[in-house]
């Protein structure tokens, strides 16, 4: 599987309060998982998946990866 710039929307909450932010993270990975992951010692968060864009590498990126 290639490389893909998956786009979150995380919600964490706590202490009376909430926050909110949109994550990208590049992974070869499928969302649920990256999901699971993200989330496994964060229970005071949420988050919903978007969408995906391929990722593109460098070619700076690609001599060193």
């Amino acid at each position: 599987m290639s490389k893909a710039i998956l786009k979150f929307e995380v919600h964490e909450s706590g202490d009376g309060s909430s926050k909110f932010k949109m994550v990208d993270i590049v992974t070869d990975r499928t969302p649920e998982w990256t999901m699971s992951q993200y989330l496994r010692n964060r229970s005071n968060t949420t988050m919903k998946y978007l969408y995906s864009v391929p990722f593109a590498e460098s070619s700076e990126e690609k001599k060193h990866g």
